[in-house]
């Protein structure tokens, strides 16, 4: 999310529009804090409009998280129903939350805690 580029609330409503109706409510959606870098020159995105854009977007999209910011709970990928973590992510590791497995012949993991099909690929 860039500053005055495309952070704006409309511009998250209408990004998550668009990915709940085309691709799917269940559709992973990264916010990525942007930092300037060689010829860009915007200001860093302030933390208040990734939280924003966060909260915009969970409204409509199960597996939203932030990124390129110090956020252990924002950060994480929860169960849309319990909302158990499934995926801890902190810089560049990332933990599978334990018992996080996939039911019969399918890759698709259950939520260990309520048994929810999750669209998380265990291969």
């Amino acid at each position: 999310m860039i500053p005055g580029e495309n952070d704006s609330p409309d511009d998250v409503r209408d990004l998550v529009a668009y990915v709940a109706e085309n691709l799917g409510k269940d559709t992973p959606l990264h916010l990525s804090r942007y930092f300037p870098r060689f010829k860009m020159t915007s200001p860093p995105t302030p933390e208040k409009s990734l939280f924003d854009a966060l909260e915009i977007a969970r409204r409509d999209l199960q597996y939203v998280y932030v990124g390129n910011i110090q956020s252990s709970e924002a950060s994480n990928t929860s169960c849309p129903v319990c909302h158990d973590v499934l995926v801890k992510r902190s810089g560049y590791s990332i933990e599978m939350a334990p018992g996080l497995k996939t039911k019969g012949s399918g890759n698709f993991a259950l939520c260990p805690k309520c048994g929810f099909e999750t669209n998380i690929i265990i291969k």
